[in-house]
């Protein structure tokens, strides 16, 4: 039962909170403070899918960055942050060691070598995972996912549909079967691949902040924008053909900061945001070129995968 649904109890538990995560009954905590959103639901300038995805759980960060006047709107609140950022959730026992707080395994001496190929399968990972997530974990990393409405299963499984049917059936009224499912493999490997290697180019790399909350209050005292610059690095701002190919997400940084300005745009928000880094002594991060950003990357692995044995023989 939603705690709502007694008589208004002074305190609501985080547990409690939880539970209140349905359009019958969508609680929201802001500020220490729990409101009861559900008559709003329906009303909310933002769509109703914002505020049944914020229900039954803390959105002060994510309400204040979309209202304050002081701050502006954000796509990552916890970027690189343990326990927060989705994107650096890990298993037990992963294919890949990218944080020093993960145990370390003999076969990471490797990853450097493997992790990148492995890369190519992120495509097919994301439709199981996208699956596993919805309908059987609700959860993705330590991030619960709530339920869905009627209208987003449909939209879910149509879109699944439609994947299939474009990708696959299609394309095999005009060529053989065989030839459709090597295309479709080859492409699916290939997009997966270039898609993949662009984050981590961006996020998962040396020279970047990753940062920990502190372990008695859960909080990190550090300025959104701040923290924003100091946990991403852009890398190839002379380069128009990147940037058309990447979307503008080789300025990922500016791309944090300012996401609801077009990605278009982020050629000319650069300078401004560099100078203003060098005037309040914040590092910003630009590397020459992909190559490079991606080589950051690998040393990444290279050096994680080495880190435990080092550390041991200093010992």
């Amino acid at each position: 039962m939603c705690a709502h649904d007694r008589a208004e109890p002074a305190v609501i538990t985080p547990k409690e909170l939880g539970e209140c995560n349905k359009p019958e009954r969508a609680l929201l905590a802001v500020r220490g403070k729990v409101y009861n959103v559900t008559e709003f639901v329906e009303r909310h300038p933002g769509g109703r899918d914002i505020l049944l995805m914020a229900a039954g759980r803390d959105v002060t960060q994510v309400f204040e960055t979309y209202h304050d006047e002081k701050a502006e709107k954000v796509l990552s609140p916890y970027t690189n942050v343990p326990d927060a950022d989705p994107d650096i959730d890990v298993a037990s026992v992963h294919f890949r060691r990218i944080r020093k707080d993960q145990t370390w395994y003999p076969f990471y001496l490797l990853q450097h070598v493997y992790a990148p190929v492995m890369y190519s399968l992120y495509g097919l990972k994301s439709r199981y995972d996208d699956i596993a997530i919805l309908y059987f974990s609700k959860r993705r990393g330590s991030i619960p996912v709530n339920p869905l409405t009627p209208s987003q299963h449909a939209l879910f499984w149509g879109g699944k549909a439609f994947f299939v049917f474009h990708r696959l059936v299609l394309p095999a009224f005009f060529m053989p079967l065989s030839q459709v499912l090597y295309f479709f493999v080859l492409a699916d490997l290939a997009t997966a691949w270039t898609l993949a290697l662009v984050f981590q180019a961006n996020h998962v790399v040396q020279h970047v902040d990753w940062p920990t909350p502190d372990p008695k209050t859960n909080t990190i005292n550090q300025d959104w924008m701040e923290l924003q610059i100091r946990t991403a690095q852009d890398y190839s701002h002379d380069g128009f053909l990147t940037t058309k190919l990447t979307g503008g997400l080789n300025y990922q940084v500016v791309h944090h900061a300012f996401p609801q300005i077009c990605q278009w745009y982020y050629p000319e928000i650069a300078p401004i945001v560099k100078s203003t880094c060098k005037e309040f002594g914040v590092p910003y991060t630009v590397r020459k070129d992909f190559w490079e950003a991606i080589g950051d990357h690998v040393r990444l692995l290279w050096d994680l995968g080495r880190d435990a044995r080092v550390e041991k023989k200093a010992k």
